[in-house]
């Protein structure tokens, strides 16, 4: 599961530092037991082994939950490229010993984790490389996760779908639809997966609807920015109905923000109208996607 990071590396591995200190300490104790005592432990470990795969199917399963699945229920990078380096909590390590058991355990502990454990993968402008880049192994995500999201944070650009420009917004949603159609499963009994858009938008604070007292100039670049987003994942959605029909894309951009009515008009203009006040006007880029000039 590359890529993805509930970093999978098992509490504790053998050969570890800490793992050698107990086995070493274990078998020291042992030594100080007299014979009887010995038995006495042998016949006590004895009672508590059975056979894992004579449990029911529902019983082995909640355990596979309870082993590798993280608290949060989701998994993610440990780190993501092109993103601001600051401290983050140290990601949550899972083991996955039972993995290793047998070839039956493995496929339903891997079956059990893909289907109900998600996939977070946040996307950055990569300003060492160039522009929105999906890696290569972050592809794996869409094969194997049954619910992925992606955290897709812009920073003021014109948006257009399937824009040719190199790295741009429009050619990377463009090309994550192609990413989709290639890891579509045809398969008549084929789980149904769930991709969710969360996009972040670094001057425009955030994507929820419209907030009690927002300022005009940042209500003015939401409007814009959403118009514009909600009407290229409208695209996506519409190509992705053919493409790979198992596959339901949702988006945080797609609910209106108060009681405000847009329309896209360009790739730079939006009309909008508050149907409370009446008010209606034209929001033009700049095209520096930094500042939107209401035109009355």
């Amino acid at each position: 599961m590359p890529g993805a990071v509930a970093n999978h590396k098992g509490w504790h591995q053998p050969g570890t530092p800490d793992v050698q200190e107990n086995v070493a300490q274990a078998r020291l104790d042992v030594m100080t037991l007299t014979r009887a005592e010995r038995q006495q432990l042998r016949s006590l470990l004895a009672c508590i082994c059975f056979d894992f795969l004579e449990l029911p199917l529902e019983l082995r399963e909640t355990i596979y939950r309870l082993v590798l699945m993280s608290s949060s229920g989701a998994v993610r990078r440990v780190s993501s490229p092109g993103a601001k380096k600051h401290e983050t909590n140290p990601p949550q390590e899972l083991s996955t010993s039972i993995l290793l058991v047998s070839r039956q355990t493995y496929l339903e502990a891997r079956n059990v984790f893909y289907r109900e454990t998600g996939c977070r993968l946040a996307i950055h402008l990569q300003k060492c490389r160039i522009g929105y880049q999906l890696e290569r192994k972050d592809k794996l995500a869409f094969v194997n996760f049954r619910q992925v999201t992606l955290d897709i944070h812009i920073i003021g650009a014109l948006i257009e779908y399937s824009d040719e420009t190199a790295g741009s917004i429009g050619r990377f949603l463009a090309d994550l639809v192609d990413a989709l159609t290639l890891a579509f499963d045809s398969r008549q009994d084929a789980p149904q997966k769930t991709l969710n858009l969360d996009f972040r938008f670094e001057r425009v604070n955030d994507m929820d609807d419209y907030p009690p007292n927002i300022n005009q100039r940042v209500l003015h670049r939401k409007l814009w920015y959403r118009t514009q987003i909600m009407c290229v994942v409208l695209e996506m959605r519409e190509l992705l109905s053919f493409r790979v029909p198992s596959l339901i894309l949702m988006s945080n951009v797609e609910n209106a923000i108060g009681r405000f009515c847009t329309q896209k008009v360009g790739s730079d203009k939006v009309l909008f109208r508050n149907a409370d006040t009446g008010d209606r006007g034209t929001l033009s880029n700049w095209g520096n996607g930094i500042s939107c000039v209401l035109e009355t």
